[in-house]
């Protein structure tokens, strides 16, 4: 079986079931880095050294890694289905180096301008709650006034939101361990009912 035709008649099925994020991410992969290369190769003709040549050709590390991530998926799939008997991806294959990456993060000085900056602003109330609770994007732009307890300052962390191919998508937490319940300072949730009240009166 061609590559191209294990994606079109059973990888793609199996896709439908993903996070629309990631489906998405995956079809511009195979699109763009993977079928102009493997497309037209029968599953078992795919070599170690083909796909070390192939990787060797990309300009960034990021960008290889995330092409041999959806390739490996595949030919890990096809030989869980039986439809590949020797998985190539189990041995060592060599992957560019990636640089090391040190995150910069904001100071408490530095976090205490910026939301000093944000005072009285419409969006200000949302940054207080992201800014103390440190969440991904995604879970950010899907906290609700409904998930905080303004008594305790239990926040409820339940759902994400995502901008996939030109709309607006909500998902629900990233794994199972991300569904949780976080404590917001007391200053925050004083201030936060203060501005989400000021926001509320002018619209």
């Amino acid at each position: 079986m061609l590559l191209q035709e294990f994606w079109d008649d059973r990888y793609v099925g199996y896709c439908e079931r993903l996070r629309e994020v990631t489906r998405v991410g995956y079809e511009s992969a195979w699109r763009c880095h993977v079928e102009p290369v493997f497309g037209s190769m029968e599953l078992a003709d795919i070599g170690v050294d083909d796909i070390e040549l192939w990787l060797s050709g990309f300009a960034g590390p990021g960008a290889a890694r995330k092409a041999w991530a959806v390739l490996r998926q595949m030919l890990r799939k096809a030989a869980k289905w039986g439809y590949l008997e020797v998985d190539v991806t189990r041995l060592e294959i060599d992957l560019p180096v990636k640089p090391l990456y040190v995150p910069r993060l904001l100071t408490i000085g530095q976090t205490r301008r910026q939301l000093q900056g944000f005072y009285g602003h419409a969006l200000e109330a949302w940054l207080i709650v992201d800014s103390c609770l440190a969440l991904r994007p995604e879970e950010g732009y899907g906290v609700d006034w409904a998930d905080i307890d303004m008594r305790s300052g239990i926040t409820h962390i339940q759902r994400g939101v995502q901008w996939v191919a030109g709309h607006e998508v909500v998902v629900p937490p990233k794994t199972e361990l991300s569904d949780r319940f976080l404590p917001l300072p007391r200053f925050a949730v004083r201030r936060s009912a203060t501005a989400g009240r000021a926001v509320s009166s002018v619209t």
